[in-house]
């Protein structure tokens, strides 16, 4: 019987990776995230944290992107793999915490988490560590990020 259910739980997560996978491949990049392309693509390393001020937006997503063009010579591709790869550590995380396996499952194909994992979007990269700290047993770093969180917007 655990035979049987290790097999049907990979075979899960290889579905679950396979529907992003086809989503991610017909998405037609929309202007907003074609948005992340052009300013990763112009601005220096140094002008992508003082522009963040501006965009109101974390530096960290067009930092990884900018630095993802180093490695991709199509720059569309370049930002769906960083959203796929921020998509595939969140649900990492979930497989190897004490949550169970019913409820990753459940969470990754919930409609925001799949939608960004989709629709590439900065999003994402809020998701992992909020995922994370939620899943943290000490109560106490989870309530002094949480509250450094509602401080902060």
């Amino acid at each position: 019987m655990l035979k049987f259910e290790a097999f049907f739980k990979g075979l899960l997560c290889i579905t679950v990776i396979l529907f992003l996978l086809t989503g991610s491949i017909y998405h037609e990049i929309w202007r907003d995230e074609g948005h992340y392309i052009q300013i990763a693509k112009e601005l220096n390393f140094f002008e992508l944290i003082t522009h963040s001020r501006v965009e109101g937006l974390i530096p960290t997503h067009p930092i990884l992107l900018k630095i993802l063009f180093f490695f991709f010579e199509n720059k569309i591709t370049a930002l769906k793999f960083l959203n796929i790869s921020f998509y595939l550590l969140i649900f990492f995380i979930l497989l190897k915490s004490k949550t169970p396996f019913n409820i990753t499952i459940l969470f990754m194909l919930s409609y925001p988490i799949f939608y960004y994992g989709i629709i590439n979007r900065y999003y994402i990269t809020l998701i992992i560590p909020i995922s994370y700290l939620i899943l943290y047993e000490n109560k106490k770093i989870i309530y002094k990020f949480l509250s450094f969180l509602f401080l902060s917007l």
